[in-house]
Order: C-alpha cells, then sequence, then structure tokens
C-alpha cells in the first residue's frame, strides 16, 4: 500500500512540474502577442484595363487565434523604378494604368508581410462577359437568391434560376420574355432592370446598387453591347 501511495505521490509531482513547466513558456509569450503577418494573395496578376484585385492581412496570435487585420494594416508599395506608378492601392483595392511588376507591403504590430503584383496587356479592355460577369453580379446583390427573384416563382413577375445555375434560360427571361421592357438596348440607362436595381423605380427588393458602382457599370456596357 505505501509502495502505491508513493508512486501516486511521484507521478503526481512530476505532472505538477510538467504542468507548471509549460506554463512558465506559456507565460514568456503573452497570448495577445503577434506572431506572423500573411498577405492574400501572395501572388497577384491583372491582365486587362477594367481587372482589379482586393487583398487581405492576416495576423496570428501566440495562442493560435488569427485576425483579418487588412484596415488596422499600413500599406505601401515598394515602389520600384521599373513600375513607374504603374501599379496603385486604394482602399484595400489593387489596379494598374500600365504595365509593369511591383510589391504591396503591408506592416502590422511589428510585422511585414508582402505580395507581388504583376500587371500586363493593360491595354486591353476586356469585354462584359455575361457568364463571368453579370451572372455573378447577380450573385453578389442577391437578385438570384431564394429571397428574391430566384425563388421556385420568382417575384413580382420576373424570375431568375437559383444562384444562376441555368444560365442559358437567365439569358432568355431578360432578354426575350418581355422585350425592350427589362432591357433598353437603345437607351441603356433606361432600362428596367438598371431602374430597379438603383431603386430609380420602385422595387419589392430595395436598391441593390449604385449608379456609379462597378456593378452599374458592367450590367450598363453588357446592355450597350446588346446583351
Amino acid at each position: 500500500m505505501s509502495r502505491l501511495l508513493a508512486l501516486i505521490f511521484s507521478s503526481l509531482s512530476l505532472l505538477c512540474g510538467c504542468t507548471c513547466s509549460l506554463a512558465a513558456q506559456s507565460e514568456s509569450i503573452p497570448a495577445t502577442q503577434f506572431l506572423e503577418l500573411a498577405v492574400y494573395p501572395e501572388q497577384i496578376t491583372l491582365g486587362h484595363a477594367d481587372d482589379f484585385q482586393q487583398v487581405v492581412a492576416i495576423a496570428r496570435r501566440a495562442d493560435g487565434v488569427t485576425l483579418d487585420v487588412t484596415k488596422l494594416a499600413n500599406w505601401r508599395l515598394h515602389g520600384d523604378a521599373e513600375a513607374a506608378g504603374a501599379i496603385e492601392f486604394t482602399a484595400g483595392k489593387l489596379t494598374a494604368t500600365a504595365d509593369g511588376e511591383d510589391k504591396l507591403i503591408a506592416e502590422f504590430a511589428g510585422l511585414q508581410a508582402e505580395s507581388h503584383a504583376k500587371a500586363s496587356n493593360i491595354a486591353t479592355t476586356k469585354p462584359v462577359s455575361y457568364r463571368h460577369d453579370v451572372i455573378p453580379i447577380f450573385l453578389r446583390t442577391g437578385c438570384n437568391s431564394g429571397g428574391c427573384h430566384g425563388a421556385s416563382r420568382g417575384k413580382d413577375g420576373f424570375r431568375l434560376s437559383l444562384f444562376g445555375f441555368d444560365p442559358a434560360g437567365d439569358h432568355h427571361r431578360l432578354t426575350r420574355e418581355l422585350a425592350t421592357r427589362r432591357l433598353n438596348l437603345a437607351l441603356p440607362d433606361e432600362s428596367l432592370l438598371l431602374l430597379k436595381a438603383t431603386g430609380a423605380v420602385p422595387h419589392t427588393g430595395g436598391k441593390r446598387m449604385e449608379p456609379s458602382s462597378v456593378y452599374y457599370t458592367k450590367l450598363r456596357d453588357w446592355i450597350e453591347a446588346n446583351a
């Protein structure tokens, strides 16, 4: 019995020693101290005149918690002479005015991280794509969600496929179902699609975009190009 008690006390002492050692190590590094900073994406490629890329900065604390510090970090471009101001960074968005390369650097809590940016074919204007531009706009603004025109019976007489799973059917309903009503090819800004989305006329779904937004510009250009 005495040997068993001695073994138990010995194990407890060893466990206590290990626990105290780990506690001492953890106390040496405050949980709120940031140990690592990363910028995503790490490689950025801009391939045409309207191309842009948003970036985020993620910091990791000593306790393993990661935080989005995009708005708290200090951002700057490396400013290589060869870039000659071709690449610009404003409000978390990277754009380009000419071909070139540069490094985007983020600084936070004494840490630094960078992303490599390359711009090419910036003089090229890319046509608006129905599949790759228009449908994603409907998705981002919630127009083809289940609570809006993506409902099984649509809303207010207009139906889109849920989350754009039927691009051909949506295109038909936009351009053929009520000709000249939803899209006005002669006067794109007078298209009901744009007037309702910007709240210029009554819309059950409310205002979905601003006339000055990229979404509006893309939709208008698509209509102007005969949809």
